[in-house]
């Protein structure tokens, strides 16, 4: 998919309507219309933004639709646009904590996760700890995870803070695992970070 949308539908879609160029305040009216325009040519960057627009629960937003944020968010997602993974993992993981919410954040956290995204690694190891109402807690995955997210302090632009955060999980997660879960959970997350630390 292109991400300019304009070239092949010339239609004038851009961040300009997102963030207020040439007004106070973004103009969702307006960029609604184009991105359903490109949306509907199957533009995978314009349902993702249509997707975010509706998910703007902001003062200003009168178009906060949960329902419709998601349908949109999750045909970006199927069109393998990266961004919405992490979008909907979000939706999902704040919505609640029934056994299907969590289900359905942890699926789309680890695509996010398998993608290189930090804050989805922390989000996902972070939701598997707490497992969801009827779900067990996974803290041995939840530290694998939090292993990964280990090996890259010191690449983050909020390392002083996340740091503190992954020292505290892996000490939190560590305690529920015996030292042969701990020692497995090491080997796993280093085989994630051979398979795909070059491309994260």
């Amino acid at each position: 998919q292109d991400d300019d949308m304009t070239d092949e539908l010339g239609l004038p879609v851009d961040e300009s309507f997102l963030d207020g160029s040439g007004v106070i305040l973004p103009d969702y009216e307006e960029a609604i219309k184009w991105f359903t325009m490109a949306a509907q040519h199957g533009e995978a960057k314009a349902m993702y933004e249509l997707g975010s627009i509706y998910n703007d629960s902001s003062d200003f937003s009168k178009y906060y639709n949960p329902d419709t944020a998601v349908y949109w968010l999750k045909k970006s997602a199927e069109l393998c646009y990266e961004p919405a993974y992490m979008s909907l993992g979000m939706i999902y993981n704040t919505k609640g904590f029934a056994r299907e919410d969590a289900k359905e954040a942890q699926k789309w956290l680890t695509k996010a996760a398998m993608e290189g995204d930090h804050t989805a690694q922390k989000l996902l190891a972070e939701s598997l700890a707490k497992g969801g109402m009827g779900a067990q807690p996974d803290m041995f995955h939840a530290l694998i995870w939090t292993l990964v997210l280990k090996s890259y302090i010191g690449t983050f632009d909020t390392d002083s803070w996340y740091k503190d955060d992954i020292a505290d999980m892996e000490k939190n997660y560590s305690y529920f695992l015996t030292p042969d879960q701990i020692q497995k959970a090491n080997a796993e997350a280093d085989i994630l970070r051979s398979k795909y630390g070059s491309a994260w």
